[in-house]
């Protein structure tokens, strides 16, 4: 199973790479005007929403929007649990100009300072990167679990949108039990 991720990762991977700033843009721009209409969107209190980086959707206007709309906007942060074992927090943003910088992986997330850790089970909806999806909304990130532990710890009726780009749809990926799937993913054509 992990051998066919793999395969599926890399291939994904390589299409997500060669696409240009400007259709990234707008496939991304079209993703954001369907977000924005859906009612777990209007109705959130408090959203965690990933920054994207090399090549995945943009989510900077989502942020934007956020803080526009007054909802409390948290982003993942990388962190060693009290086991040493790395882990994401959830951690609230209140200005990405001056808050953040390039971190783990070279993800943009905020200095040491500015971690303000948010409980998972006050998250309403969160964003979701990854690097292939099903139509049974299952995903493949980069491998590392991060994502699945931490959606673990939200509420049942937190809702997990993923993001992603039309061709990083497939019929379907390998699952296991430890695989957190998505209540709902968008691309730049349709809702699944």
């Amino acid at each position: 199973m992990d051998q066919n991720k793999e395969i599926l990762r890399r291939d994904v991977l390589k299409i997500r790479n060669c696409i240009e700033e400007e259709e990234r843009i707008e496939k991304s721009r079209r993703i954001f005007n369907t977000l924005i209409g859906l009612n777990e969107f209007k109705n959130s209190a408090s959203v965690m929403c990933y920054i994207d980086f090399k090549g995945e959707v943009i989510t900077r206007d989502i942020i934007d929007l956020c803080f526009s709309l007054n909802k409390k906007l948290c982003v993942p942060v990388i962190s060693n649990n009290q086991n040493g074992a790395r882990q994401i927090i959830a951690s609230v943003l209140k200005d990405p100009e001056s808050e953040l910088y390039r971190g783990n992986f070279g993800i943009m997330e905020p200095k040491d300072e500015y971690i303000r850790v948010f409980e998972p089970v006050e998250i309403d909806l969160v964003i979701v990167p990854g690097v292939v999806f099903d139509e049974k909304r299952n995903r493949i990130g980069f491998g590392a679990g991060f994502y699945d532990r931490f959606l673990k710890k939200v509420r049942n009726d937190c809702f997990k949108i993923g993001l992603a780009y039309e061709f990083q749809v497939v019929k379907s990926v390998p699952a296991d039990k430890f695989d957190i799937p998505m209540d709902l993913i968008i691309t730049e054509k349709r809702r699944i």
